[in-house]
């Protein structure tokens, strides 16, 4: 029941996220995954989100902490201890993180962007990580690349809305996004 629980809750976490599935697993499909026949992947773009976005997130994260602790540890092999402890992490992080009640900050630190890389530097290491088992993930590397135009850009669109909200900004900052 547990180790369902653990495929479950990496194929709702990975989402259809092709450069975290190619990242992390070497066949998606021993999870459960089953790729959207329609889907093409994209690179992450900056979006505000809003207070009620954050309040469905937390949600999500609180409703997954609550079914992970309610599993009877003791039982719990050590690879499954494991598996408890790194999923845990995650939805702890998660739901203090997007507590709209305790702060909501749309513009802070959102979506992994900063001056110092970012999501641009995660690119760059999804592709130095990439792995190669079939002609699809060539053909996925080559759409993620492409999507960067457009999801770049957009993070210029993120300095602008800080700056606008009254945080400043260098010269540097602004240079390197």
């Amino acid at each position: 029941e547990f180790d369902a629980f653990c495929d479950e809750f990496l194929l709702e976490y990975f989402s259809d996220d092709a450069s975290v599935w190619n990242v992390f697993t070497i066949d998606s499909s021993a999870f459960g995954y089953v790729r959207p026949a329609d889907y093409v992947p994209s690179w992450y773009y900056y979006e505000a989100y809003t207070e009620e976005d954050f309040k469905e997130i937390y949600e999500y994260y609180k409703e997954y902490k609550e079914d992970l602790t309610a599993f009877d540890t003791s039982n719990l092999s050590y690879t499954q201890e494991v598996s408890y402890d790194v999923i845990y992490s995650i939805l702890e992080s998660g739901s203090r993180y997007y507590n709209a009640d305790k702060h909501f900050n749309p513009l802070m630190e959102i979506d992994y962007i900063d001056q110092f890389g970012g999501y641009v530097a995660d690119f760059c290491d999804t592709v130095e990580n990439y792995n190669f088992y079939s002609k699809q993930d060539i053909i996925d590397l080559i759409e993620l690349t492409k999507s960067t135009d457009e999801s770049f850009a957009t993070y210029i669109t993120f300095v602008k809305d800080k700056y606008a909200a009254g945080y400043a900004y260098s010269e540097f900052t602004v240079k390197e996004m």
